[in-house]
């Protein structure tokens, strides 16, 4: 039954293949399918830096079909918004879908009407996130509707915060259930990497004001009692839709994030971030921008009883999990507060315009570039560690 399944997609596929040529020999038609189904950084990462691209291009006329077989739980609002610049196909039309999917296969990487859909903020793409403007723009009715989300809550200027989250990732697994995908970020393998909500709470109160509020962002998030949070906290999460995570997290003034990928919706629109906790120093963090800001999360060898190097952190690679860190006898050691602060107020002072950096920690940065050029192809440049904490660990810089 399995086979006849696919060999109807397989005959369907072949069809869309030259229905696909037959178009292009009048307009340019281009196809991909989403390299990771189901997630804002994957969706961001991709396809943003290919349609900024595309904008360079003037008077250039081209159909886009971009195939995302397991969107269903990401951001509807974001899926939306990209459906109006692209041709978004996903599991609401599964045999169109599916039949596309059989259609790029078909047509293979190197076809001229193939996209190869890959995250891109590496050195080639650097400028495309530093100096273009967004390929999305919100609509007259989404910009009242935000106005208005603004208003009812009664906010000026605010900052967002959120983190890597446990509840997130087990709502993730409990509606993976049933789902072919697994989503390896998901695994409780990865959970020691999450950091606590109430250091983030105590940064976010710390910062916040009358004049500058603090909004708490996140889907699926653990609940936190109201008497954690300052008279100028809103914990947004408690009432969120996937439209108001949208808008407010690409018009607020900066982002903390802690170790979450919700930093991708503030990139999408040059929003300054910060990427506490990082985990995985080998993928350069902290945003797509040279102002953008990311704190490595430490790594301590209980076996030589030191802290490693950052380079040496960089040769670990992506292999964040506490089953590799279990068996080297490894720890993570996390982001305090006080680094957490002294970060977000170097971001807030770049929004401001009244950052002033310290001539040794450009000097440290500087050596970190080398280290990352000598070791990660396409990741000498990207997020940016604080002045504060690289003098603090500039033992560590080699």
């Amino acid at each position: 039954m399995k086979i006849l399944i696919n060999l109807h997609y397989i005959i369907s596929g072949v069809f869309f293949v030259f229905l696909i040529k037959c178009i292009s020999i009048f307009i340019e038609i281009k196809i991909g399918s989403m390299s990771r189904k189901g997630r804002e950084s994957i969706l961001i990462s991709s396809l943003e830096p290919y349609l900024r691209e595309l904008n360079q291009k003037k008077n250039h006329k081209q159909i886009t079909l971009v195939i995302d077989q397991d969107g269903s739980h990401m951001n509807q609002a974001l899926v939306s918004m990209y459906a109006r610049r692209v041709s978004y196909i996903d599991m609401k039309k599964p045999f169109i879908c599916r039949a596309l999917y059989f259609a790029c296969l078909i047509l293979g990487e190197k076809s001229v009407n193939t996209i190869n859909f890959s995250s891109r903020f590496g050195d080639d793409d650097r400028h495309l996130w530093e100096k273009c403007s967004p390929s999305i723009a919100f609509n007259k009715d989404e910009i009242l509707s935000g106005k208005s989300l603004i208003s009812d809550l009664s906010i000026d200027d605010y900052f967002c915060f959120g983190i890597r989250d446990d509840s997130y990732y087990q709502s993730i697994l409990q509606r993976s259930k049933n789902s072919k995908i697994y989503n390896l970020e998901a695994s409780k393998d990865t959970y020691f990497r999450n950091p606590s909500w109430e250091k983030y709470i105590n940064v976010a109160n710390s910062l916040a004001s009358k004049d500058l509020r603090g909004l708490r962002m996140g889907k699926d998030v653990t609940s936190i009692s109201d008497n954690l949070m300052g008279n100028n906290i809103l914990d947004y999460s408690k009432i969120r839709d996937d439209f108001g995570d949208m808008y407010l997290l690409t018009h607020c003034k900066f982002l903390i994030s802690g170790a979450s990928g919700i930093f991708w919706f503030a990139n999408l629109f040059n929003i300054p971030t910060l990427v506490a906790d990082h985990y995985n120093v080998f993928c350069r963090g902290g945003g797509v921008s040279r102002n953008d800001l990311f704190i490595p999360s430490l790594i301590y060898s209980r076996n030589e009883k030191r802290l490693l190097f950052l380079s040496e952190m960089i040769d670990i690679g992506p292999n964040y999990t506490s089953s590799f860190f279990d068996k080297h006898n490894l720890e993570l050691i996390k982001n305090d507060e006080s680094e957490i602060y002294d970060g977000a107020k170097e971001l807030e002072s770049f929004t401001n315009k009244t950052r002033i950096r310290d001539d040794k920690a450009i000097y440290l940065n500087n050596k970190l570039d080398l280290i990352y050029k000598s070791k990660v192809t396409g990741m000498t440049y990207g997020g940016r560690i604080p002045d504060s904490f690289m003098i603090k660990y500039e033992k560590l810089i080699k």
